[in-house]
């Protein structure tokens, strides 16, 4: 197979980029310092952070505390991050974060005694008189609570655009007959309260799939289209069902019958349709990588450790990043999907705590709303890949995807070259 001549010269260029990033590689990677910036969204806190936000006296502070595994937390924590919107005008007079209480429980087990939940407001008056939100799930509630405790007025942002589709049953049908997309769709009864949580789940739901071309979600009020139960049997609101893309005209649907949260159901739509989505946003971690070079970046990972010599540090780290270039120049890989990993490997050479600091970049505008779905797809794709540099300097890192969610790298955090 004959490798085009622009391959080659990219490949090339970025050795020789190499060459000036080995010489700006003076130091042995550190952890970065916290820096407690005012920000319009809320912000990843640890717990050095939220020590230091108690100690500032001229901002408030509003905190989520929240674990992943919390379903409860997922049905506030839309409310506050709308909240952190409407607060994003007062951003010098209070800081709005979010802390996961299970990687930090001695600092969740003060802010959030009651268990997850706990949205706890930190006066900036008197750090230790903590005040606990203990209205309903509301943007609304959220911002009266932050008003009385320090007169901030802030106002609610715009609604949220809506991803679920309203349809009627004829109109499922026949997109399902079409068989154009996968059709997910969500039967209801507006008078059912189990309805009405499920309609807030899928839609979540559907905000994960906005950008997925071949998956349409839906809604259809079986109160307005009594006829489904006899076209695809009896069906009691809610009811999930999803017709497969270029099924048979006749064919009945797949019914969902596992419990009803998030990550269930998106397990059930990426089974079924192909896709790899993650529940808490963007795709899974695998997603944008590659086995191969995975190990290469295990192994760059390595070189880079503390302790290690910095001058045979970078002798491997270069050797590496050539064999990853030579990678592309040989055929074996696209450009498109060499080109992160390089990306990469150049920045950590160039910077230290560069690692680091770009997943925290990229988790802040994540979690902005401030970016198109587009862009967070590519963002959460440049993460992935980042994460195949995460590692544990006490021991080799395996080449599989790292865990799960940011998590898995804000614990370790003082590793990352």
């Amino acid at each position: 197979m004959g490798v085009s001549r622009p391959a080659v010269r990219l490949a090339l260029a970025l050795m020789a980029l190499l060459g000036l990033a080995l010489l700006a590689t003076q130091a042995v990677p550190v952890r970065p310092v916290a820096t407690m910036a005012p920000s319009s969204v809320p912000v990843q806190l640890d717990d050095i952070q939220l020590r230091m936000a108690t100690h500032q006296a001229h901002r408030h502070a509003l905190v989520f505390f929240y674990t992943e595994w919390c379903d409860d937390c997922r049905d506030l924590e839309d409310h506050f991050n709308d909240a952190a919107v409407g607060l994003s005008d007062f951003a010098e007079s209070i800081l709005v974060g979010r802390l996961d209480g299970e990687y930090f429980p001695s600092i969740a087990r003060k802010y959030s005694p009651e268990g997850f939940p706990s949205l706890a407001l930190i006066p900036r008056e008197d750090p230790t008189a903590v005040a606990f939100y203990e209205g309903p799930n509301d943007v609304h509630a959220i911002l009266d609570f932050v008003r009385q405790h320090t007169g901030l007025n802030a106002l609610p942002p715009l609604p949220r655009p809506r991803f679920l589709q309203p349809l009627t049953g004829y109109q499922m049908l026949e997109h399902a007959a079409r068989g154009e997309q996968h059709v997910v769709a969500l039967l209801y009864a507006p008078w059912c309260y189990h309805s009405t949580r499920m309609l807030s789940v899928m839609e979540r739901v559907a905000a994960l799939f906005a950008t997925e071309p071949t998956v349409l979600l839906i809604r259809v009020d079986l109160d307005e289209s009594p006829y489904l139960r006899e076209e695809i049997g009896t069906v009691a609101p809610p009811s999930l069902v999803l017709f497969p893309r270029g099924a048979p005209a006749d064919a009945l649907p797949l019914e969902f019958g596992a419990s009803r949260d998030l990550e269930n159901i998106v397990d059930f739509i990426n089974r079924q349709t192909g896709t790899q989505r993650h529940h808490y946003g963007g795709f899974l971690p695998e997603v944008g990588r590659l086995p191969e070079l995975d190990r290469l970046a295990a192994d760059f990972a390595m070189a880079q450790c503390p302790g290690a010599s910095v001058t045979a540090g970078a002798r491997a780290a270069s050797d590496i990043l050539r064999q990853t270039a030579q990678h592309m120049a040989d055929g074996q890989f696209t450009s498109a999907e060499v080109a992160p990993y390089l990306a990469v490997m150049q920045g950590a050479l160039h910077e230290p705590g560069f690692i680091g600091r770009e997943l925290r970049r990229l988790e802040r505008l994540v979690h902005s709303r401030s970016i198109t779905q587009e862009q967070a797809d590519r963002m959460h794709l440049r993460a992935n890949v980042l994460r195949a540099f995460v590692h544990d300097c006490g021991q080799r890192p395996e080449p599989e995807p790292v865990a799960d969610g940011w998590a898995a790298v804000r614990s370790h955090d003082e590793d990352l070259p």
